[in-house]
């Protein structure tokens, strides 16, 4: 327990140095799975830790080359129809609408 607490700390200052834009998101994340995951037996936490660190290291080197506009603009252009005929899917968060389930 006490090195997956060690590794959480770790992994929250390496989100410091993510773009603002992300770190919420990735703050978030990753504390719902060190909760879903605080039981896991030593062994499963043991490879647990070491691939949380493989993937820190992917997405900092995944944003590396991003700066903090970049992924404002990221976030708009996904929120806004490319096609100017595609306004359904801007209204619904960038989602194509479908018809209710409701029946089932």
């Amino acid at each position: 327990m006490a090195q997956s607490l060690s590794l959480y700390r770790r992994l929250r200052r390496r989100v410091r140095r993510l773009p603002a834009g992300t770190q919420a998101y990735y703050v978030e994340w990753m504390r719902q799975h060190f909760i879903a995951h605080r039981d896991e037996p030593e062994e499963r936490a043991a490879m647990m830790r070491e691939r949380a660190l493989s993937d820190a290291l992917w997405i900092e080197k995944k944003f590396a080359a991003v700066s903090d506009a970049d992924v404002v603009r990221l976030g708009r252009s996904l929120r806004e129809p490319a096609d100017p005929e595609d306004k359904g899917r801007a209204a619904s968060g960038g989602l194509a609408r479908f018809p209710s389930t409701s029946h089932w």
